[in-house]
């Protein structure tokens, strides 16, 4: 949101003097950089950090590796399957 207001200030003050502010170059410039190292965290993440570079699979085609739903989102498996999470079995039976 402050990308937009301080370019549009930019922009505007080309065209009229009385809203040309330093202030607004600075601020312009300090989210610049600020988004750069926001945008290269994030392409780490994705692309190189082997803990969360599965993720991307998950983001693009809507499927992870089951080891690494198991590891990282445990209530995602069924109840059935093996899972530190899964419903306790019971070993009695009801006299139905």
């Amino acid at each position: 949101m402050l990308f937009a207001v301080s370019g549009f200030l930019l922009w505007y003050g080309e065209r009229d003097n009385e809203f040309r502010w330093v202030s607004t170059i600075l601020l312009h410039d300090g989210l610049t950089v600020v988004s750069v190292f926001l945008v290269t965290g994030h392409l780490y993440l994705t692309l190189i950090h082997p803990a969360t570079r599965h993720s991307l699979r998950g983001m693009t085609l809507g499927s992870v590796r089951e080891d690494w739903a198991q590891r990282h989102h445990p209530k995602w498996l069924s109840p059935g399957e093996d899972s530190p999470v899964a419903a306790p079995r019971s070993s009695s039976t009801s006299g139905h």
